[in-house]
């Protein structure tokens, strides 16, 4: 008898290990920050097509709305104006509280609109802008990291050493030569 509870007990606990290992399980712990494992396209990629959208994984399911409000998306002369104002203040980590707050009415509105489609697993998105992207154009996506959330509440950290926002850039395809059947 007492054998028996000791096979018994035995096998619960190889039964427990072995579930406890499955591949069916999320895999990810409630105390890890999201991160962006991918973004497309890629930072410095260049002759993307203007009917382009942007593709982001991440390494946990997240808070939808915090990525979408959160996450900036313009291009062209009024971006390279921000950059360069945000140069000229010395990065977003530098500024002062009330500049900061400029420089974020400013890019609000010069962001591009756009929708946020998500997969059932709610760990990466499309972002579809609202129009295709102009020719021969710069862009630049900005995650303002202390605003995303993980869908366990976790703030996301990208690694990076500029007071939380970090920026993708693109180039767009130059416009087709007239008369090549476009």
């Amino acid at each position: 008898m007492k054998n028996a509870a000791l096979i018994i007990g035995g096998l619960a606990v190889i039964i427990l290990l072995v579930a406890s290992c499955s591949d069916d399980s999320p895999g990810e712990s409630s105390n890890l920050n999201p991160e962006l494992l991918r973004i497309t396209p890629a930072e410095g990629a260049s002759s993307v097509p203007t009917e382009t959208s942007i593709h982001m994984a991440f390494n946990m399911p997240m808070d939808t709305q915090s990525v979408r409000m959160y996450s900036y998306f313009s291009g062209g002369e009024p971006m390279h104006e921000w950059m360069d104002s945000l140069d000229h203040y010395g990065g977003m980590g530098h500024m002062n509280m009330n500049r900061m707050d400029h420089m974020i009415v400013w890019i609000d509105s010069i962001e591009w609109g756009g929708k946020f489609h998500w997969n059932k697993n709610l760990d990466s998105c499309e972002f579809m802008p609202d129009s295709a992207l102009h020719y021969g154009t710069d862009y630049m996506i900005m995650f303002n990291e202390n605003g995303i959330m993980g869908h366990n509440r976790m703030g996301m950290h990208m690694g990076h050493d500029d007071a939380g926002y970090h920026y993708y850039h693109f180039h767009t395809e130059d416009r087709p030569a007239a008369g090549s059947g476009f």
